[in-house]
């Protein structure tokens, strides 16, 4: 058995590379987090090996000779969570990969289950597993989740950045890697205003302008302007709510340039994606 925690003890350290990238290190935090929730440990998180604890490393810091993590092994986004000697590697060939790992072994060997609505975590003084082999291919390049709220006064159309957030961390969880945002953005008329933040310009239907100042007026006094529209509050709101989208699947997506291939947002495909 590999000890990570013994009696509420921390047996165990989180290894990245010293320049680890943001997935990387949200990977690790993750992994921090949820172990503490388990068993009371805070496992330390390294740069570093320890010669005398369970080293789990992660990403880019991970000892890859003699391990396959080619294409033709682990496919488009794959990974693998594997033990080697006394350490675990959560290593994969994507640059979030990593994260699919570290919640893989969470769910699959752990006990944890993930949820929309919130995370299920097992209670125990001491954790351990096994002998580890785990190589996940997925069979599916692109696994879509799609957001379909858009003419509706409750759902992801009202989310706040923080439930944002929630929601894409959930989605990672489940190794979901695209989301389709055009009936939310597309067909309300959102999705231009946000593209207009990158200076390219979507013009807006009848339909859509009609929408965005029904919502104004709803939600916001009239006042007498020449472009009542962008002076609406509520639209500089929709366009941070949907800026607040972007941002939250950064957070997770460490390759923007895997973010323009996104369905129902390729207008980002030319734009300047420095948020």
């Amino acid at each position: 058995m590999i000890a990570m925690v013994v009696d509420g003890q921390p047996r165990a350290c989180i290894v990245v590379s010293d320049s680890a990238s943001l997935v990387e290190r949200h990977a690790a935090a993750e992994l921090t987090k949820y172990i503490c929730q388990m068993s009371g440990a805070q496992l330390p998180v390294e740069t570093t090996p320890s010669d005398n604890k369970t080293n789990i490393y992660i990403g880019r810091a991970a000892p890859t000779e003699g391990l396959d993590i080619s294409e033709e092994t682990l496919g488009f986004d794959g990974y693998m969570v594997k033990t080697i000697g006394h350490n675990i590697v959560l290593v994969g060939i994507k640059p979030y990969s990593c994260l699919y790992a570290t919640y893989h072994l969470l769910t699959k060997h752990l006990g944890f289950g993930f949820f929309e609505d919130g995370d299920q975590v097992p209670r125990q003084s001491s954790v351990t597993v096994r002998e580890l082999n785990d190589v996940c291919k997925p069979r599916f390049e692109w696994r879509n989740k799609c957001v379909a709220h858009f003419p509706a006064y409750s759902g992801h159309r009202w989310y706040s950045e923080e439930e944002w957030n929630q929601w894409f961390d959930w989605l990672a969880k489940t190794r979901i890697n695209t989301c389709e945002v055009g009936w939310l953005a597309r067909y309300t008329g959102i999705e231009a205003l946000a593209a207009a933040k990158f200076g390219i310009k979507i013009e807006l239907t009848p339909w859509q302008e009609q929408n965005l100042a029904d919502d104004a007026a709803t939600l916001q006094p009239r006042t007498d302007v020449r472009y009542p529209l962008l002076a609406r509050g509520h639209l500089a709101h929709a366009m941070a709510r949907y800026r607040a989208w972007i941002n939250a699947l950064l957070r997770w997506r460490s390759d923007r340039r895997i973010l323009a291939q996104v369905p129902g947002i390729n207008w980002l495909k030319g734009a300047n994606c420095a948020l």
